[in-house]
C-alpha cells in the first residue's frame, strides 16, 4: 500500500508528542484536557441540533462547568466523609484487630490508634525525602491539569474553520494529523464511557453487598467505590480494605464473609474491564489487558485510564494500513 509523505509525517509527529508527554509525565494533564473536550464536544452536538454555531458553543461550556461543578462537589463530599470516617473505623478496627493478633500469638506494630499515628508519622520522617518530592510533583501536576483544562476549553471556543493560504504539503499534513487526533479521541471517548459503565457497575455491586451483610458507613464507602473506581486496580484495593476494615469492627463472620465477596470481586475486577471495553470498542479483551499494564508502568493511573484509547488507536491504524 503506497503511503503518502502527509501521512508518513503524521505518524512522526504524532509519536513525538506520544514520547514528549511520556518523558515530560503528562499523563494526567493530556487525561483531564481530553475529558474537558469530550465533554464539551458533546455536549455541542447535542445542542447544536437546535441552536446554532455560538449558541451551541455558549451552552456546552456552561453544561461542561455545571459537571465540573459537580465533579468537584462529589470530590470534596468524599474527603470531607474519608476525613471524619476513615478515623472511626480506624479506632473501632485496631483494637479488635489488636484483640485477635493477642489470641494468635501474633505482635503488631501498633496497639490503638495513638500508635498507629506515631507509626505513620515515623514512616513519613524515615522517607522524608521521597514525600518532599512526592508533594512538589503533586503541586506541579495540580497545575498542569488546571493549565490543560482551560487549553481545552480556550481550544474549543475558538476553533473555527479559516481559509489560510496554504501549501499542498501543509493542507494535507493538517489532514493527517487530524485524522490521527480523531481516532485517538474517538477511542478514548469509547473507552471512557466504558470506564464509567464499570465504576457504575462496581458500585452497585459493593451497595447491594453493603445492604446486605448490613456493614456501616455506607455512604462513605459507597462514594469511595464510584470515586475510587476511576482508579483502576489501586483504587479498588483501597476500597476494599475500608471495606473490610468497616465489616471487621462489626464481627469476624462478617468480614470473612465481606472477603470473600470482595475477593471473586476483584478477580473479576480485569476480565469485567476487559470485556466491558473490549465490546464497546470491537477490540479483544486481551490486548486491553495488555494495554492496562504497561499503561500504568509508563505513566501510572493515568497511563491505565488512557491505555484503552491508545490500543484502539493502534488497533485503527493497524487495520487501515492492512487495507
Amino acid at each position: 500500500m503506497f503511503m503518502s509523505s502527509e501521512r508518513k509525517t503524521s505518524y512522526i509527529l504524532f509519536g513525538l508528542s506520544a514520547a514528549a508527554i511520556i518523558w515530560l509525565q503528562l499523563g494526567a494533564a493530556l487525561l483531564a484536557a481530553l475529558v474537558s473536550l469530550m465533554i464539551l464536544n458533546a455536549a455541542k452536538k447535542i445542542a447544536a441540533k437546535k441552536l446554532g454555531e455560538a449558541s451551541a458553543k455558549a451552552l456546552a461550556l456552561l453544561v461542561f462547568f455545571v459537571i465540573s461543578a459537580a465533579f468537584f462537589w462529589v470530590l470534596a463530599v468524599f474527603v470531607d466523609l474519608a476525613a471524619t470516617r476513615a478515623p472511626m473505623i480506624a479506632s473501632l478496627f485496631i483494637p479488635k484487630i489488636n484483640s485477635l493478633a493477642d489470641q494468635w500469638g501474633v505482635s503488631l506494630p501498633f496497639d490503638n490508634l495513638q500508635n498507629f499515628h506515631a507509626l505513620i508519622a515515623s514512616s513519613i520522617k524515615n522517607n522524608l525525602q521521597q514525600i518532599t518530592h512526592a508533594s512538589s510533583l503533586l503541586t506541579r501536576g495540580f497545575l498542569q491539569i488546571v493549565l490543560a483544562i482551560f487549553a481545552a476549553t480556550a481550544y474549543f471556543w475558538t476553533n473555527t474553520k479559516k481559509d489560510h493560504p496554504q501549501t499542498t504539503f501543509s493542507r494535507n499534513l493538517r489532514h493527517e494529523m487530524f485524522e490521527r487526533m480523531q481516532l485517538f479521541m474517538n477511542g478514548f471517548t469509547k473507552a471512557f464511557g466504558a470506564q464509567f459503565t464499570i465504576s457504575l457497575i462496581n458500585t452497585g455491586l459493593v451497595s447491594f453487598l453493603l445492604l446486605i451483610l448490613d456493614i456501616p458507613y455506607i455512604r462513605f464507602l459507597m462514594t469511595a467505590t464510584f470515586v475510587l473506581g476511576f482508579l483502576p486496580i489501586i483504587g479498588g484495593t483501597i476500597t476494599y480494605v475500608a471495606i473490610l476494615a468497616a465489616a471487621f469492627t462489626i464481627s469476624n463472620r462478617t468480614s470473612i464473609l465481606a472477603m470473600i465477596s470482595l475477593a471473586i470481586l476483584h478477580h473479576a475486577q480485569y476480565p469485567i474491564q476487559g470485556q466491558v471495553l473490549g465490546e464497546e470498542m470491537q477490540v479483544p479483551a486481551w490486548e486491553i489487558l495488555v494495554g492496562l499494564i504497561f499503561g500504568e508502568a509508563i505513566l501510572g493511573v493515568a497511563g491505565m485510564v488512557l491505555a484503552p484509547a491508545l490500543v484502539f488507536y493502534l488497533h485503527s491504524e493497524l487495520g487501515s494500513v492492512a487495507e
